[in-house]
């Protein structure tokens, strides 16, 4: 009785110490973002308390065109770097390139990683310098879209893979976004919303190179209303062609991509907001798999990394900028 009762306190106590160390090991987070995006990731990580934990929170503030308002949003980003409890920051939304910048090369400088919505836009000594400085201090930079992590994504990229059934064919990548023209800031987050779908379609396709590009859209940016869309064109010498479709205001946010082949028609979509009501997350949700897979996988070979693929995007993005302002679109 006394060997029987030992053993279960023994087993008791092993329990309680693997407890402990599961809650010392939990990841704390930190968001930096808009109210609206924060509370989707909010809303995620109570799904994953497992492994993680919120700790943190910085609302960046709507944009205004002052040198204050960039002083007041960094310190509130400082508060959140500078707290202990944070190790894993989360940018959940657009934000200027100014502050996007800066949130990285706090994020670095503190040791903390980092996972990205947006694409930043880096030049080549500016990017190399910067993931020295990340490998030096053990940092994880990610950035990746909420699509991947779709098994429709990896049937679509398999498919893709293969270049014989890659002569021809339709890519679209759509996404449906709210953007105010008078945003003092709504041309940078139009930059970042071409640079993500371009980022989306060179990881499933490389090597891709247009040879012809064109534009099409309801009418000019500054002018925008509701359920306007821009769409640009790419097409590759052997005629496949990727089409980035970008819906503004229609009350939805959310991402699709669909590919049409001779033999193959696959579509998917994920929504965070439909009609002005936000989407219910659960644990099937993309954004709980995308988070899971940031805080799961510590190691950098298991993550999508930013690394040189960088520059080509920002390279086919700044492409296509100018063909919207030859176009008379910005």
């Amino acid at each position: 009785m006394n060997t029987h009762f030992l053993y279960l306190f023994g087993h008791l106590r092993l329990l309680e110490e693997q407890h402990a160390l599961v809650s010392l090991n939990k990841t704390g987070i930190g968001l930096i973002g808009s109210p609206t995006h924060n509370t989707w990731y909010t809303e995620a990580i109570l799904h994953s308390q497992h492994h993680c934990q919120l700790n943190s929170v910085c609302s960046l503030d709507s944009p205004i065109p002052s040198a204050a308002y960039f002083i007041c949003q960094k310190r509130k980003i400082e508060h959140l770097i500078d707290n202990d409890a944070v190790d894993t920051i989360i940018v959940t939304s657009l934000c200027s390139e100014e502050l996007l910048k800066f949130i990285i090369q706090s994020a670095i400088n503190s040791g903390k990683n980092i996972l990205l919505n947006n694409v930043p836009n880096y030049g080549t000594n500016e990017l190399v310098n910067l993931l020295k400085l990340a490998k030096y201090n053990d940092v994880n930079i990610c950035q990746n879209s909420l699509l991947r992590f779709s098994h429709q994504y990896d049937e679509m990229k398999s498919i893709l893979s293969n270049k014989s059934t890659r002569d021809s064919g339709l890519l679209r990548l759509s996404a449906h976004r709210q953007i105010d023209k008078m945003d003092c800031l709504s041309k940078e987050t139009l930059r970042s919303l071409i640079a993500e779908k371009v980022s989306l379609l060179l990881n499933l396709l490389p090597e891709f190179k247009f040879d012809s590009l064109s534009i099409q859209y309801s009418r000019p940016f500054s002018h925008i209303e509701k359920g306007d869309v821009l769409m640009i064109n790419l097409k590759d010498s052997n005629g496949f062609l990727a089409s980035l479709e970008l819906f503004f205001n229609t009350g939805n946010v959310s991402d699709k991509l669909s590919l049409k082949q001779c033999h193959h028609d696959l579509q998917f979509e994920n929504f965070l907001m439909s009609n002005n009501q936000f989407s219910i997350i659960n644990e099937n949700s993309l954004i709980i798999k995308q988070l899971d897979h940031f805080i799961l996988n510590p190691h950098k070979t298991n993550k999508i990394v930013i690394n040189s693929q960088l520059i080509d995007i920002n390279k086919i993005t700044e492409s296509i900028l100018n063909q919207l302002e030859l176009n008379q679109f910005i």
